[in-house]
């Protein structure tokens, strides 16, 4: 049977010190004279607090196998000790080193393997999303889920999306991307523009029409309303297209 927590309240323990038959667990006393699947939990568990620094109820761990109690010698000063590898990025598979000392002597080395996850916050779609849609704090909201079950790039702060549309279709539950959002375009498709045609010597004005979308600073087609010429120009803001001239 695997062992999972969700949640624990209890201090800081790399160690958990055996006396006798006495094992002086982070909660409590327990006389035993076995190293229990639950004793290598804990220890494994306040491992992972210390090394990483997270609160206790934001992990998830469990073993991926059954483990077996160690049987222990009687009347011994006894010493579990967890040690291994741990990042702020570590997800998944998580084998740890585990060390039994019996009176300051190493009585048993073993390697338990746990599956290590955490709850994190995350911008999460609350209903279908349409291409193009501003988010507001009626379609969106940020939500403690897995680690393991984020995109790439994911998105941990609201204030991320003030001013941004979709830039695909999302649908309810989706945790949003930063690859998924975008600027809205300071002049649309078919919207009416003036045209500043400009060098160093020479500037004139005209009306015309964008044939694309544009954003702040990008290059757009532009049709001039009169001569029914086509051109490349730069979106000054959200009503002018600036055309460089020779």
């Amino acid at each position: 049977m695997g062992y999972k927590r969700f949640y624990r309240t209890f201090g800081v323990k790399i160690k958990l010190f055996l006396l006798g038959a006495m094992l002086l667990l982070p909660y409590g006393t327990l006389w035993a004279a076995t190293v229990t699947a639950q004793d290598v939990y804990d220890a494994a568990f306040s491992y992972i607090v210390n090394e990483t620094g997270y609160p206790a109820d934001q992990i998830i761990l469990e073993f991926r196998s059954p483990f077996p109690a160690i049987e222990v010698p009687d009347d011994k000063k006894l010493e579990l000790s967890i040690s291994g590898e741990i990042g702020l990025d570590t997800i998944g598979r998580l084998p740890l080193q585990a060390e039994i000392f019996v009176d300051e002597g190493l009585y048993k080395t073993f390697y338990p393997i746990f599956e290590f996850d955490r709850y994190t916050p995350a911008v999460v779609a609350m209903r279908w999303i349409k291409r193009g849609e501003e988010f507001t704090p009626s379609n969106v909201s940020l939500l403690t889920v897995r680690a393991s079950s984020l995109p790439t790039q994911a998105l941990d702060d609201l204030r991320i999306l003030q001013g941004r549309i979709a830039k695909v279709s999302l649908p309810k539950g989706r945790v949003i991307s930063y690859n998924q959002i975008e600027i809205p375009p300071l002049v649309e498709k078919k919207q009416i523009v003036n045209i500043i045609a400009q060098n160093a010597t020479f500037k004139a004005q005209t009306r015309g029409v964008a044939l694309m979308d544009g954003k702040d600073g990008e290059m757009i087609k532009v049709k001039n309303i009169d001569s029914g010429r086509i051109v490349y120009g730069r979106v000054y803001d959200e009503n002018t297209v600036i055309v460089e001239t020779p």
